[in-house]
């Protein structure tokens, strides 16, 4: 029987993407740059592979803050400072908090039922505050996330570390529910947690990865729990 909700953030409740527009334009507006939708999609190809990479361990946080966005501006040609842009693009990503659509009603759901908690690599202070903007906040009981356990989804010790904090509940009377197939369900199922895969329209992530369920849209996990 399931007791515990471990659900991810972004892409899971908030649209990466959206708020990766809003914020992109406002540091475009800030430093005079012209935004673009191929500006954006190079933004979101070259984010989503450097977060491959840090899930498997190949760079680390620190890396992705120094280079991201100098390899955007590289490979468009655009002359700007890409670590400045980044410090930017990262105050204005801070306060957005667009929703998946469904998120609030399946939280308010779900948190009549069991004990929800997040699940997250990205930063805590920031992931919280986008939380309390989208007027989610208060479906947690807590925010898990990486930079406070020390290790990185899909590193089994990430929940292995979540499971610690509870008290009196077993992996199997945990769902997890996320839109990464590595990230979140391989490396919950590795520790005996059920999964739930919320598969995104635009999801393009290719691997053997099996989750218990799968849904494409949050409301249909109403009808699994």
């Amino acid at each position: 029987m399931i007791k515990v909700v471990f659900t991810d953030i972004d892409d899971t409740l908030l649209d990466f993407t959206e708020c990766s527009r809003i914020a992109v334009k406002a540091s475009c507006r800030k430093y005079g740059l012209s935004f673009s939708s191929e500006l954006l999609d190079r933004f979101m190809r070259i984010t989503s592979r450097m977060w491959k990479d840090i899930e498997n361990g190949a760079i680390t946080r620190e890396v992705l803050i120094k280079t991201r966005w100098n390899t955007v501006f590289s490979e468009l040609g655009i002359d700007f400072d890409g670590e400045l842009f980044e410090k930017s693009f990262r105050s204005d990503f801070y306060d957005t908090g667009e929703k998946v659509e469904g998120s609030d009603e399946l939280l308010g759901y779900l948190s009549q039922k069991y004990t929800v908690f997040a699940a997250s690599n990205a930063p805590y202070d920031q992931q919280l505050h986008r939380l309390k903007i989208a007027g989610l906040h208060g479906y947690f009981d807590y925010v898990f996330t990486s930079e406070k356990i020390g290790y990185t989804k899909p590193d089994p010790r990430f929940f292995h570390a979540c499971i610690d904090e509870l008290k009196n509940i077993e992996p199997h009377q945990i769902i997890m529910i996320g839109d990464s197939l590595r990230a979140d369900i391989a490396g919950a199922a590795a520790c005996g947690i059920t999964t739930c895969y919320f598969k995104r329209v635009n999801d393009a992530e290719a691997t053997d990865v099996k989750a218990d369920y799968t849904v494409t849209s949050l409301l249909q996990i109403k009808d699994l729990l």
